[in-house]
């Protein structure tokens, strides 16, 4: 990870964080399609680390390239690698809903699978004019285990199950309509948003915080850990998950056999 200030230098990584005073930036830069590897998460965990120690009052989360992000590393998800990797994906989404701080995603392009995960942590979600949105895991024959911990009380069961269970692509306008992100905007508008938030007091902004977190019924910590236990324990103990993530890395239609 190349943690940048304004008067520092910059290492080449997948991962570029700059912290300006009250704000912090984290920017996914692995284009073209800045698609989520393990060591991405590891970066991301410690740029996370980094600004949860630090005195800024709003992170920004945006993408570098075509796209926001288009997912993980679909041969991760193969075992040996899918614990390692479910387990850092985890650890990225508490260590961003964990942030006293809000935290504030801006996505272009398109935001998908574990892309569209993370983003979905996140307080505050706006998106460029025709964003596309998915979680199309469920055509792999895996799943999308943030989502499936997160998304239910935040968009409702119906919502949640579209989203999840067909695969599909939204668009922006979709998203906006059934609450995943905020609003629809271009770049200049976004940061006349977070300029706004910049304005406001530290102490607020965490305390606020904090108590919308009391508002959550479920802990989404306890919802995540059983939904990775079912992803690695039940889900990747069956033989469809592997066929359909070898097709995808062999460019071929999946032959699914149901078990």
């Amino acid at each position: 990870m190349s943690q940048e200030k304004p008067s520092g230098s910059t290492v080449a990584s997948s991962v570029r964080l700059v912290i300006d005073g009250p704000r912090a930036t984290i920017t996914l830069a692995r284009p073209p399609l800045n698609v989520i590897n393990g060591a991405m998460m590891v970066e991301l965990i410690d740029a996370l680390g980094t600004v949860a120690k630090s005195a800024a009052k709003l992170l920004v989360l945006r993408g570098n390239g075509r796209v926001f992000s288009a997912g993980a590393d679909v041969a991760e998800h193969l075992p040996p690698d899918v614990s390692s990797l479910l387990d850092r994906l985890r650890h990225v989404g508490m260590g961003l809903a964990s942030l006293e701080i809000p935290s504030i995603v801006y996505a272009h392009g398109t935001a998908l699978g574990a892309g569209l995960e993370m983003a979905l942590v996140a307080d505050l979600v706006y998106v460029a004019p025709g964003t596309k949105l998915g979680q199309p895991e469920i055509a792999l024959g895996v799943m999308a285990p943030l989502s499936a911990a997160y998304l239910p009380s935040q968009i409702g069961l119906r919502r949640t199950n579209d989203l999840l269970l067909s695969g599909r692509t939204i668009t922006a306008e979709e998203a906006k309509a059934w609450g995943i992100v905020n609003d629809i905007v271009d770049e200049a508008a976004f940061e006349t948003i977070v300029a706004g938030l910049l304005q406001r007091s530290r102490p607020a902004l965490v305390a606020t915080k904090r108590a919308i977190a009391k508002g959550r019924a479920r802990s989404f910590d306890v919802a995540l850990r059983e939904a990775v236990g079912i992803y690695l324990d039940e889900l990747m103990t069956a033989r469809d998950p592997v066929e359909g993530l070898k097709a995808f890395l062999e460019k071929r239609p999946p032959a699914f056999q149901d078990r």
